[in-house]
């Protein structure tokens, strides 16, 4: 059985050998980077070179024509009909406790069919346990081969 200080120096090696890999990784990217923008640098200084090698060209402007303005319409105010409010109306408004509480009544009903159901799926199983060993079923030993196949496929 190692030592603690020999399972210590076997930990810090492992850490020593990660660190070293995990350095080099970065070296790597590190002179990708480096690759990449030297690449990005030669094609600006291509682009500068042929833009400043080459004739600015101008294109002539269309000269602004003049167009008709057509005569802006005054601002039409809308007024709310009278007797309008923004309040929801009386048969869309929702009373907060009411619902509160049919939610409740709701969950309270839906937990109660959940035990009940809960109640009688194990009562089945009580029934049938009860009924395996009456018949003697419970101590019979388990079919095999031939025998489980048939009874699988209900022949016999």
């Amino acid at each position: 059985m190692p030592t603690l200080q020999e399972r210590r120096h076997a930990e810090l090696s492992k850490k020593l050998a990660r660190a070293i890999a995990h350095r080099d990784d970065m070296l790597h990217k590190l002179i990708k980077a480096e690759g990449n923008l030297d690449k990005l640098r030669r094609q600006v200084r291509r682009y500068e070179k042929l833009t400043a090698s080459s004739k600015p060209t101008t294109m002539p402007t269309p000269s602004p024509t003049p167009s008709p303005s057509p005569t802006p319409m005054p601002p039409v105010e809308v007024a709310p009909p009278a007797g309008d409010s923004l309040d929801i109306p009386g048969f869309l408004a929702r009373d907060p406790k009411a619902d509160a509480a049919a939610r409740d009544a709701k969950a309270r009903e839906q937990i109660a069919a959940d035990i009940a159901e809960r109640k009688r799926a194990k009562s089945r199983g009580r029934v049938e346990r009860m009924k395996a060993k009456k018949s003697g079923d419970a101590k019979r030993m388990p079919l095999t081969g031939k025998a489980a196949l048939a009874a699988i496929h209900g022949e016999g």
